[in-house]
């Protein structure tokens, strides 16, 4: 019998053993206010359906929200930092609500926060899952003891006809472990194949990546200590910004998770690898980190790197030659100075190959200076500024590499003014500034060679149940400034509008519109319609999504409708029809997912997808998830595709 099937066999008839031996939770003491089942996972399901949402911004929120329900927040203890994770929480309502607490003391319950100015009932059900009341407050107190997860996804996908053929099957494997102390220690660990990848080639055997990590938060001094697999983020994202992709609609408004970010998830990219330390008390901090890893890529016979990859698949002969075998290793550090309205920090970064010199920096392969590069350098500045009603937030960061190049980008944010909340932003990053872990927001890959301007605006409606927000940008690069042609600049526009139906707020109509010119000569539409309304006990959303670049336009119709039959059992039935024959206007169904599935379904070709989602967690401890998908293609030249995924996630 094949290693992986031994694997699967034994993983889930361990779990169904334990299922049956593992009594019931008891229901828990609630609070006044009402919850919503997933609250979450709705939100990101609406804002996937409208494009206003990317897949890694998707995995980010969902990984956050899994660390956080097992964890939750003691609101009567939480820092202003805590409550910056969360991405659906603006700057001005987490200054209201320090203000509230330092006002009236601690709170009493989590009903309390209806208090709060500027927190409605949708924010508070959002964050409900992830909050907790210390006492008086006769709220169950989650996240004081150790909590112990334990999960697996197992995935299947047929294509006919199989054109291409792989090293492995076309089955896929993901394992993990994930042990948390009471806000004090973490362990995690993970194994993963995906389709296509073998279990043994080459002198290899097992899966295809592992990643694991070791953290201690919150000791004296010590904020954050990591041994293992970690992501940094500092500033505005110039110098270092792993994990972060603030290109959709959301990052018009960024706010990056800043410092040291235990990983959670099973990944090959965009991650370090060795030891992180932060230490400080409220005003001080200092961190630093080192990191080790090989990299995919190709040495030629001139020593220098070509084809530099963090993409993870090892399908291919090609692919598997070049597996790991770049090395790369990471330096860096900060030391930062916080107050009551305002911050400033100062980082530095390190990063080189070895002894193997880059052919061309990625994604700035137009500029000589930055060919052969045998290392990385840069030290930068970011600050942050707020007025003492958080109505007007200032924050940005000043780079200057090895090079002597220079890099700066500025937000401006101005929240519950007269003419509503608007946000502006400028960068300018010079043609031989680059830096490989860098996340900007520039239309570049990396950091490099752009300056640009954009602007987003959410005028005052006199209708409640109407939200419209406006945005316009444009940028150019800045070597071609002085070309008779240059073919390197943009602009974009769109508009996102959300109306409430009814007065009860349970059927939305969402509409979200862009358009914008990447290069001389190329231009994209994008429009997306949506219908969302929730009843007793099911949801239902009607999209639609239509999108042109160069030849004809594309379209797709999709609907899903998800059912809760009790509280144990939740069903998902999903289906689309979808024409989309231009690549550059392709679509992405955003489709009900099973946990650990964190990407979208291509909608490339013309045809229809038809699939359910169940989700039954017969035990507070145990929930079992699977999920059946199958996309039919009319275009010869386009295979169809079967798609099963069970997973089993354990809690203790």
């Amino acid at each position: 019998m094949p290693t992986h099937i031994r694997f699967i066999r034994y993983l889930f008839l361990t779990a169904t053993l334990a299922l049956l031996l593992t009594p019931p939770k008891l229901s828990a003491q609630q609070d006044s206010l009402p919850r919503q089942a997933h609250p979450w996972e709705d939100y990101i399901e609406e804002q996937r359906h409208l494009g206003l949402l990317s897949d890694e911004e998707a995995t980010e929120i969902q990984q956050l929200y899994d660390e956080l329900s097992q964890a939750p927040l003691d609101i009567n203890q939480l820092l202003p930092e805590e409550l910056q994770r969360i991405p659906f929480i603006r700057d001005i309502q987490i200054t209201h609500f320090i203000d509230y607490r330092r006002l009236y003391g601690p709170f009493r319950e989590l009903g309390d926060l209806k208090l709060i100015q500027g927190w409605d009932s949708r924010l508070i059900s959002l964050l409900l899952p992830v909050l907790t009341c210390s006492p008086p407050c006769g709220v169950e107190q989650r996240g004081r003891e150790g909590r112990l997860e334990v999960g697996g996804k197992a995935s299947t996908r047929q294509l006919s006809p199989q054109r291409q053929s792989y090293l492995g099957g076309n089955s896929a494997l993901l394992l993990r472990l994930h042990y948390r102390s009471a806000r004090a220690s973490s362990l995690y660990i993970s194994a993963e194949k995906d389709a296509g990848e073998p279990w043994s080639y080459d002198g290899h055997r097992g899966f295809d990546s592992y990643n694991l990590h070791w953290a201690l938060t919150q000791r004296g001094l010590l904020r954050q200590f990591v041994l293992g697999d970690y992501r940094v983020s500092r500033g505005c994202g110039l110098l270092l910004g792993q994990g972060v992709y603030p290109m959709s609609f959301r990052a018009l408004s960024p706010r990056l998770p800043e410092g040291i970010r235990p990983l959670r998830s099973s990944t090959e990219s965009d991650f370090s690898r060795g030891i992180a330390l932060e230490m400080g008390q409220e005003r001080w901090r200092i961190g630093a980190f080192a990191s080790s890893r090989s990299l995919d890529g190709r040495i030629d016979e001139e020593g220098h790197i070509v084809g530099l990859s963090e993409t993870g698949l090892h399908r291919t002969p090609t692919e598997w030659r070049h597996r790991r075998k770049v090395p790369s290793r990471l330096l860096g550090g900060w030391i930062e100075y916080r107050a009551s309205r305002g911050h400033i920090s100062l980082q530095a970064l390190y990063h080189d190959w070895r002894r193997y010199p880059l052919a061309v920096a990625t994604g700035a392969s137009h500029r000589p200076h930055l060919q052969g590069l045998s290392s990385s350098s840069a030290l930068s500045l970011s600050y942050g500024w707020q007025s003492r009603q958080g109505h007007l937030r200032l924050s940005g960061e000043l780079s200057r590499n090895m090079l002597g190049a220079w890099a700066l980008i500025q937000h401006l944010s101005l929240q519950q003014m007269t003419l509503g909340d608007a946000r502006f932003s400028y960068w300018r990053i010079a043609p031989d500034y680059w830096s490989y872990y860098g996340r900007s927001g520039t239309h570049s890959l990396r950091p490099n060679d752009e300056e640009g301007i954009r602007a987003l605006w959410s005028p005052p409606l006199p209708i409640r149940a109407l939200q419209l927000q406006l945005y316009a940008g444009g940028y150019r690069r800045l070597s071609e400034r002085d070309s008779l042609s240059p073919k390197h600049r943009g602009w974009d526009y769109g508009a996102h509008l959300e109306l409430g139906v009814d007065r009860a707020g349970n059927t939305l109509l969402l509409a979200s519109l862009r358009e914008r010119q990447l290069a001389v000569g190329e231009r994209a539409q994008r429009l997306s319609l949506g219908l969302r309304h929730e009843g007793e006990g099911w949801t239902g959303a009607l999209t639609y999504s239509w999108a042109k670049a160069k030849s004809s336009p594309s379209w797709a119709v999709l609907a899903d409708v998800r059912l809760s039959l009790g509280d144990q059992l939740r069903v998902g039935l999903f289906a689309d029809y979808f024409r989309a024959q231009d690549w550059q206007a392709r679509l992405y169904a955003a489709h009900p997912r099973v946990r650990y599935e964190y990407t979208s379904t291509l909608l490339f070709g013309e045809g229809f997808d038809v699939g359910m989602r169940l989700r039954w967690q017969p035990f507070y401890a145990y929930t079992l998830e699977a999920k059946l998908l199958h996309q039919h293609q009319r275009v010869e030249t386009r295979p169809s595709m079967t798609l099963a995924v069970l997973t089993l996630h354990y809690r203790h």
